[in-house]
């Protein structure tokens, strides 16, 4: 197999979506860190974080002389004189032998307020009644001092000392752990963003390309199930099928470009029953497995979708119709093969020209039967009677039941849902299809979310174009070949580089892409 990686950058590989959505998805665990380091900051704070009381008293300078009356400021080295006295050994002393140890750890500061002949006192202690006791002290003796160090000015008191209070502690602690919180946030946040670079998950249709060993066949976007409010509020589980009206243009186009994929399979190697699986479940195989049913349907005259997947049945509820035990394939692979039982356990949906065979879920021994003779010889006779026969599988990654259908049937299509596999997984999956007797046709990038206004509005590198309107015809095909019928039509058509065809000069298929086949193989 031809390397097909290419020299793009990494972040191409990266759906900014999926970075969004793990975000989401694990927004719990963004909770949880934040509350955490909230807790370990409080934890913090309060073992290594001791608390302190300042007490304050503001002094006022005013001048003994008249010589220094107009001199309304007091200068810094008043201040530092002041403090000098506050920080010395005789008053300390002297307030001591009145309080005793309590005040023995606190310091005291005093600061001049710029412009101003205002002098701050500021004592901090490690409890509210040091630091109030010492202001106390000053206060009652810094009289019997200051004369000795400043014979200019007179302080006097303007307020009496305060009690300092136990909120400012705890509002140094609030806001630490408030702090804390939003940095384990993003903390987490960012290692789930890495965990989601770093995952290998196939997230763009770049990546899709380059991370995985196969063909891309077609990339199908995200289509919501419900378009209506009705719809919405209802809450029911609802299909997404092309023959809803409801559903969008680009879908249904996306399932026709699948389509002619599967046309030339026919065409060029004779393949008439294609095997839909994908790697894990929820990945859309058995939506797209209808659809596909759908959109040939409408072109030939025997379609039948068969429901292989017994662990999970989902077939007979995408369509709203009811499996009966008696008219399943269970019944059909539990007994001898009778054309009649066969025949009567055929659905025929007339609006959709389509035929069904459901199945009821089985949970034990379902691989015995999808690998007996019997289950050989009933794809034989529904090769023999209908033109295209689509058989939808359980996940490959799960159980063998898949491996032996694709020994089975003509031509297997691996269904690829964003951001849900590994491309190593993928890889093994789509190893283990080339093992087998059926072509692997190649891989649909399914259920493709994207935030690149962009590629939303292009849909990729290849632009359409499209018109309709009342015509005596319906023309509906790719090259020369059409099939025609009274009613409705529309005509359209795709380039390579986003030119339009119109409806006579449309082409057979889509270019193959480098490295592989026109069949979609390598």
């Amino acid at each position: 197999m031809e390397n097909k990686k290419h020299s793009t950058s990494v972040w191409s590989e990266i759906e900014p979506y999926c970075v969004i959505k793990t975000v989401l998805k694990n927004l719990w665990m963004v909770v949880l860190a934040a509350v955490a380091f909230s807790m370990l900051a409080y934890i913090a704070v309060t073992l290594m974080m001791k608390p302190t009381y300042t007490s304050s008293v503001i002094f006022v300078a005013t001048p003994k002389n008249a010589l220094s009356s107009g001199n309304a400021t007091i200068s810094t080295s008043t201040a530092d004189q002041f403090s000098s006295l506050l920080s010395g050994t005789m008053l300390r002393k002297q307030i001591q032998q009145e309080y005793g140890s309590a005040v023995d750890n606190v310091t005291v500061s005093a600061k001049a307020v710029s412009g101003t002949s205002v002098i701050k006192v500021n004592a901090t202690g490690q409890t509210p009644s040091a630091a109030y006791y010492m202001t106390s002290g000053i206060v009652e003796h810094y009289a019997e001092w200051t004369p000795y160090l400043m014979n200019t000015v007179v302080l006097e008191v303007v307020n009496a000392p305060n009690i300092p209070s136990n909120d400012e502690f705890l509002a140094r602690q609030r806001r630490i752990v408030l702090i804390a919180a939003p940095i384990g946030a993003l903390l987490m946040t960012a290692l789930l963003c890495f965990l989601c670079f770093i995952s290998r998950t196939v997230q763009t249709t770049v990546g899709a390309r380059n991370q995985v060993d196969a063909p891309l066949l077609v990339t199908i976007r995200h289509e919501r199930r419900h378009r209506t409010l009705k719809s919405l509020l209802s809450r029911k589980k609802a299909s997404l099928l092309i023959s809803n009206p409801t559903t969008a243009f680009s879908y249904v186009e996306t399932v026709h470009q699948l389509r002619a994929r599967v046309e030339h399979a026919k065409k060029h190697h004779g393949c008439k029953a294609f095997l839909i699986t994908s790697v894990s479940e929820n990945e859309g195989k058995s939506t797209l497995a209808a659809n596909l049913a759908l959109c040939l349907a409408k072109r030939y005259k025997k379609v039948l979708l068969v429901d292989c997947d017994m662990r999970k049945a989902t077939q007979s509820q995408i369509f709203g119709m009811k499996a009966e035990q008696s008219k399943s394939l269970n019944a059909l692979l539990k007994g001898e093969l009778d054309p009649s039982a066969l025949v009567h356990a055929l659905q025929y949906r007339k609006s959709d020209n389509l035929f069904c065979l459901f199945s009821s879920v089985m949970r034990h021994n379902t691989s015995a039967l999808l690998g007996s003779v019997q289950m050989r010889q009933i794809l034989k006779v529904l090769r023999e009677n209908f033109d295209y026969v689509i058989v939808d599988t359980p996940p490959m990654g799960y159980f063998t039941d898949s491996a032996l259908l694709a020994d089975q049937t003509d031509a297997s299509i691996l269904v690829l849902r964003q951001d849900k596999v590994t491309d190593l997984a993928a890889n093994d999956t789509i190893d283990a299809l080339r093992r087998c007797n059926a072509r692997f046709l190649g891989f649909v990038f399914n259920d493709v979310h994207t935030l690149n206004l962009a590629t939303r509005l292009l849909g990729g590198r290849h632009g359409y174009g499209y018109g309709y309107g009342y015509s005596s015809g319906y023309e509906y095909g790719y090259g020369k070949r059409g099939y025609s019928k009274n009613g409705y039509g529309y005509g359209y058509g795709y380039g390579s580089k986003g030119y339009y065809g119109s409806g006579k000069e449309r082409i057979d298929d889509e270019p193959a892409q480098k490295g592989e086949d026109s069949d979609g193989t390598t």
